[in-house]
């Protein structure tokens, strides 16, 4: 690794120290950590929290995914796969004793750091072609640092997962770009398939 590849890991670290840091702040209460002070702050800063832990809860109960109006009146339908993946990290928590909301927090900030992993050798793949100094390095530090990022990736929805998809589908995409193979246009179109069942936004990438 160069210089530059060191610069982006302590990048990834702060921002991924950052986040961690973040659930931790807004649970302070009275000089110290608080799960009801926490899950205030989360209700109402970070959109959708409530209802995304009830469907989880009745994905869990249940084994399916709940219909229009089993959750609350006319609830808009979200793509199921979203809840069924991370459905082990409530079953892990209500086993443990762990608070639920805390434990979905803390797996979005992960799905984002992996994601901005996948995003730095995207743009390693890309600087290849441009050639120009410190575009890996500025990129990474503004997709990680903006405040629509810092407030999506502790976001508990179905948009974290298929943030995470839509880099590697542009990880994918280069790779093909560079390499005509079959592997890759499968593993692009299988990408494709699965970020499709976590969020409808991937229909303009279709498209594209």
């Amino acid at each position: 690794m160069d210089k530059g590849d060191w610069v982006v890991i302590f990048i990834l670290v702060i921002n991924f120290l950052v986040l961690l840091s973040s659930v931790f702040i807004s649970g302070l209460g009275n000089g110290s950590f608080s799960i009801g002070s926490f899950e205030g702050k989360s209700v109402m800063f970070l959109s959708d929290t409530e209802r995304n832990i009830n469907i989880f809860e009745f994905v869990v109960e249940n084994k399916k995914f709940p219909g229009v109006g089993e959750i609350e009146p006319n609830m808009p339908a979200h793509p199921p796969l979203y809840y069924f993946l991370l459905a082990p990290i409530v079953i892990f928590s209500n086993l443990t004793n762990q608070n639920v909301m805390l434990m979905l927090e803390i797996s979005s900030i992960i799905i984002f750091f992996i994601a901005s992993i996948i995003f730095w050798r995207t743009l390693k793949r890309i600087n290849k072609y441009i050639k120009k100094d410190n575009f890996v390095i500025y990129s990474v530090m503004v997709f990680n640092f903006l405040p629509t990022t810092l407030a999506s990736s502790r976001l508990i929805t179905p948009d974290v997962l298929f943030f995470l998809l839509f880099n590697l589908f542009l990880y994918l995409y280069i790779r093909l770009i560079e390499n005509k193979s079959k592997l890759y246009a499968l593993a692009l179109g299988i990408s494709l398939v699965v970020a499709f069942w976590v969020w409808l936004s991937v229909i303009p990438l279709l498209v594209a």
